[in-house]
């Protein structure tokens, strides 16, 4: 297949149709299609639409993991925060660190 413009412009109607339906927000899927976009460009063919859709299924998916990692990772790092507020302190600073553990 070849690259044409009307080839690109359908591929990408289809691909935001598609990320619209993995994601809810609208500029999160906009990403998706110009991420899924940077990937066939590296291709030197045209890639397929089951290529395509393969790829933003997988770039949503990984997106959705790295934002509940995050999230995760926030809501430990707020908590520990919250419980003991000398040991955020002791926490960044390094002799603090040492302290906690001759406690």
């Amino acid at each position: 297949m070849s690259w044409t413009a009307e080839n690109l412009l359908a591929d990408t109607a289809w691909m935001r149709e598609l990320a619209s339906r993995l994601v809810a927000d609208a500029a999160l899927a906009d990403d998706l299609v110009q991420d899924a976009w940077v990937l066939a460009l590296r291709r030197h063919e045209r890639p397929s639409r089951a290529w395509l859709g393969g790829v933003l299924r997988k770039l949503s998916f990984t997106r959705r993991r790295a934002d509940a990692r995050r999230a995760e990772r926030e809501h430990r790092h707020a908590e520990r925060s919250t419980a003991e507020p000398d040991a955020a302190h002791a926490l960044a600073c390094p002799h603090g660190r040492l302290m906690e553990v001759l406690r």
